[in-house]
């Protein structure tokens, strides 16, 4: 269980104050798993706490998987959680490479750069970020990981060209980061003719056995029209582009000269 119990919980007043039902704050849950002997499942910890309110048992198995789903806890096969320092986990932020290998930077910056393969990689788009472990080293002497969760999807839209052949309607990104192709739902019309720059609205991420898939939601046009290079860059970095009434009128009285 725990080596030792005397921790104080600093935030127990805080927490009070918020629920009917209060339960050991998020810091204070890290500093007890921190100071365990191992990772801890849902009913060790709730007796290690002597936790015995049925209310506050479902609320902290609500606070573990909430820790869990921030990146904040990882569990191990069976049902343990533990801090990422103790399960051996980085947290960081995934850079994918043209040639569909990655790497994952740690979000404390306290660690290289995690080589990913493109294995890998066919689960994740550059910038998501996940947690790995380290499974080993590549020939060049780089930590190598392996995924363990996906904390955060942060591609919603990509931009790229759309193609359209034996059947298949895919759009392949203009981001070179990304290597994989977007797979275009058929359950509706296509807006877009094969070859043009089109806006994707990514409905299914990708997973370890198939590619990702979207929508079309906006034509920007041909590849080779005029401009066209700034309309992809806008929406590539998520420049805004869309004003409010107010500000587009204010802007329509401005004269000319």
């Amino acid at each position: 269980m725990c080596k030792s119990k005397q921790i104080k919980d600093n935030f127990a007043a805080a927490e009070a104050a918020k629920y009917q039902n209060p339960v050991p704050s998020r810091e204070f849950i890290l500093d007890y798993l921190e100071s365990s002997l191992g990772p801890l499942t849902h009913s060790e910890i709730c007796i290690g706490l002597n936790l015995q309110d049925e209310r506050q048992i479902e609320a902290m198995r609500r606070r573990l998987k909430a820790m869990e789903r921030d990146g904040q806890l990882a569990s191990n096969r069976r049902g343990g959680y533990g801090t990422l320092d103790r399960l051996n986990l980085i947290k960081g932020r995934v850079t994918g490479h043209p040639e569909g290998y990655g790497f994952v930077s740690s979000l404390r910056g306290n660690s290289e750069d995690i080589y990913l393969s493109n294995s890998q990689m066919r689960r994740v788009f550059d910038g998501d970020i996940v947690l790995v472990r380290i499974s080993g080293w590549d020939r060049r002497g780089r930590p190598e990981g392996s995924l363990v969760d996906i904390i955060e999807r942060n591609t919603k839209q990509l931009v790229g060209r759309y193609f359209r052949g034996s059947g298949i309607d895919f759009v392949r990104p203009d981001n070179p980061r990304i290597s994989q192709d977007i797979l275009i739902a058929g359950d509706a019309p296509c807006p877009a003719k094969p070859g043009q720059i089109v806006v994707v609205d990514i409905t299914e991420p990708p997973t370890r056995n198939s590619l990702p898939v979207g929508h079309i939601s906006e034509v920007l046009g041909e590849h080779l029209d005029p401009g066209i290079e700034i309309e992809i860059a806008i929406r590539n970095y998520a420049i805004p582009f869309t004003w409010p009434d107010t500000v587009r009128a204010e802007s329509d009285a401005i004269p000319t000269e």
